[in-house]
């Protein structure tokens, strides 16, 4: 798998700091963000993944992962969701990938080889 600029959006630091160390690991160049910053990362690392928390309350992350699905083609959009159905979270989201917390590492890695 070739490696990705990920861009990994999270509030919760614990968890987005080891998936980032976990993706780092394997070669991907990661940077973080929590929903405060990700329009201003976004800009400046001008990644071609973005993982995302799809349960962030904060509307700057609906905001961008809307901005970006609006432009095919510009980016792989990754939603991790902790709660309910994720064919719910699907059917509400405009990513590509939908993937359930705790992450499996694996379905993680064919997302990004097959995105």
């Amino acid at each position: 798998m070739a490696p990705r600029r990920i861009l990994l959006v999270d509030d919760e630091g614990s968890l987005r700091d080891a998936l980032a160390r976990a993706l780092i690991s394997e070669g991907h160049d990661v940077q973080v963000a929590v929903a405060a910053e990700v329009q201003g990362r976004l800009s400046q690392f001008g990644p071609d993944t973005v993982v995302y928390d799809a349960d962030s309350p904060h509307p700057a992350v609906r905001d961008v992962v809307a901005q970006l699905a609006a432009r095919p083609g510009a980016c792989l959009l990754i939603a991790l969701s902790r709660g309910g159905s994720l064919a719910a979270v699907a059917s509400e989201s405009p990513s590509q990938v939908v993937l359930a917390r705790p992450i499996n590492m694996e379905e993680l890695r064919r997302a990004l080889r097959d995105g």
